[in-house]
């Protein structure tokens, strides 16, 4: 693969015509458009805090994020905060910003994933955090 840079554009070009040199071509020029708004605007994924039953608490310190009190857990849960990716807790929502797409997106997941709760049926217990905006978008 060639990448030349033309009138502000990229070009990518391949010397095989088929239908894998296609698509690693549509990755790389996903890829560097993602670069590209990271380094412009930066990636940015909200979660939301639901808690039915018992009151939650999540906070963000220098070191880590830390989810006290849910489902009643007297042990907090927590996680160390990597250099590279910024979290906000701000009222119900918590914000993830970074500048590289696959750090943002990998740090919201273990939030949620952080608070889920094994072996309780989800359609009762809805207490936990969960993505609702990846990037711009609406998660459905």
């Amino acid at each position: 693969f060639n990448v030349s840079f033309k009138n502000n554009s990229a070009v990518f070009v391949s010397e095989r015509d088929n239908k894998v040199a296609r698509k690693m071509i549509g990755t790389y020029a996903a890829h560097l458009k993602n670069m590209l708004k990271g380094a412009n605007e930066g990636h940015k994924y909200i979660l939301k805090i639901c808690s039915g039953h018992f009151p939650m608490n999540v906070s963000v310190t220098k070191e880590e994020f830390v989810v006290k009190n849910i489902l009643g857990e007297k042990i907090p849960r927590t996680m160390k905060l990597k250099k590279d990716v910024s979290v906000k807790v701000d009222g119900e929502q918590v914000v993830v910003e970074s500048v590289d797409k696959e750090a943002a997106g990998s740090y919201a997941a273990a939030i949620e994933l952080l608070a889920k709760r094994a072996n309780y049926d989800l359609r009762v217990f809805q207490d936990g955090i969960y993505i609702i905006n990846k990037d711009g978008k609406d998660v459905k």
